[in-house]
């Protein structure tokens, strides 16, 4: 008997604005570009030349705790309410002497430790977070948030969170609870308790984060790796025109609007194929009708496309910059001086979250200002952030859609579909 499948949540929409766009997603895990061949060689060579890196090895929770402000900041600014960024983004792969574990914990861009434990580690650590309360959900999970900024606890607190830590990380061999003062013969340090992979939010190559941070957490057996662009062609597919994305119409215009949405779920799902390389894309396919059928969108022609990878722990500036680039050259497109045509033109941008961490979105909130760096969102209470039940099988993935302005002085057009699994509360 067949499984049911997982309820899915789908939002489409048309931003206005792009420009911070990746902040509400700290951890992405792969992003997949797809467009035209041919019409955009200069696009196709500045996104190739893009490329990041992050860092995998073993770090002890309780040291992270400590050095917090050391790579965490507050600021404050005239247009939004306060908030903390942090320099480092970092990712628990589980502990090392417990692979059955499920527990797991994250640093986001606002300088926010999150961690997402079971019943048994709840109860063990002593301090109070917030029950999870999904319907269906397996297992009893439970949240604790700290901010990891100066002054975000008082030295008592900042001291017991220590304790606690510093005895989880060693598997709690304090059978007398994370209160009780340790002997001589107790085993109070580890070489590396948990699994953890991280990277620099700045990804400017003369930012020292990274060195700033191994010089306040020790990292057992750090394993550096480099993200690059895997580049490949497909040849003699059915490519969308433009005239396959027609503008949005009002909900009030019922039938309109339905015929609108069919047409961008048929491109949402092209472009979903061609990051597969579906041989149902092929021109010259021929499948058996009764095995499997599919029908381009409307006006699609026979082509060529170019299909841009990166696999690994991707910052959201690095993301946010495959944006900005995409857009500033589809506007330079549109200049008077350009006479490039732009009738075939989009570019489609997938990108994938990594769902087995306890924060994956982050609402933010637009100053109505573009910044010239990308700012996290202004969340101060740490509880802000959507519930979210981590797992390595879930949903998070998001897909941007973009095509030239059809004016000389407007900004490019844009399709955002979202598509998140269960046991996510971003959208209630």
């Amino acid at each position: 008997m067949m499984g049911s499948f997982e309820k899915r949540h789908i939002k489409v929409s048309s931003p206005s604005r792009i420009e911070a766009l990746a902040s509400s997603h700290p951890f992405t895990r792969q992003v997949d570009i797809v467009f035209p061949a041919g019409c955009c060689i200069e696009l196709e060579n500045a996104l190739s030349r893009l490329s990041t890196q992050y860092v995998k090895g073993r770090v002890d929770l309780e040291k992270v705790f400590a050095a917090g402000p050391a790579f965490v900041r507050q600021y404050k600014s005239a247009a939004l309410q306060g908030g903390s960024e942090s320099a480092i983004l970092a990712l628990s792969l589980g502990q090392e002497q417990n692979n059955q574990s499920r527990d797991v914990w994250c640093i986001d861009t606002r300088g926010v430790l999150t961690s997402c434990i079971d019943k048994e580690t709840y109860e063990k650590l002593g301090l109070v977070g917030q029950k999870m309360t999904f319907k269906h959900q397996n297992d009893e999970r439970y949240v604790i948030s700290w901010p990891l900024h100066q002054n975000a606890e008082t030295g008592p607190m900042r001291s017991r969170i220590r304790r606690v830590l510093e005895s989880w990380d060693t598997g709690f061999v304090d059978v007398g609870g994370p209160n009780v003062r340790q002997g001589p013969n107790t085993k109070t340090s580890s070489k590396g308790a948990w699994n953890v992979i991280y990277c620099s939010t700045d990804i400017d190559i003369n930012n020292d984060a990274l060195e700033r941070w191994t010089s306040q957490v020790p990292v057992a057996d750090p394993t550096t790796y480099k993200v690059d662009c895997e580049k490949k062609f497909l040849e003699n597919v059915w490519v969308p025109n433009q005239s396959s994305i027609p503008p949005r119409p009002n909900q009030n215009q019922k039938d309109e609007y339905e015929d609108w949405e069919h047409d961008i779920s048929a491109l949402h799902e092209w472009v979903g194929m061609a990051g597969l390389h579906a041989e149902r894309l092929f021109a010259n396919d021929r499948v058996d009708p009764y095995v499997a059928l599919y029908d381009p969108p409307t006006t699609s022609r026979v082509g060529n496309i170019v299909h841009l990878r990166w696999t690994g722990f991707l910052p959201p500036e690095f993301v946010q910059l495959m944006i900005d680039t995409t857009s500033t050259y589809l506007q330079e497109r549109m200049k008077p001086s350009s006479h490039s045509s732009s009738d075939d033109m989009f570019v489609a941008m997938t990108v994938h979250g990594i769902t087995n961490s306890p924060v994956v979105y982050l609402p933010s909130q637009s100053s109505g200002v573009k910044a010239k760096k990308i700012e996290p969102p202004l969340l101060v209470d740490p509880s802000k952030a959507p519930a979210h039940l981590p797992r390595k099988d879930g949903e998070d993935t998001w897909c941007l859609i973009v095509m030239p302005p059809k004016e000389k002085r407007g900004g490019v057009k844009c399709i955002l579909v979202e598509s998140v699994g269960q046991w996510d509360a971003r959208w209630g």
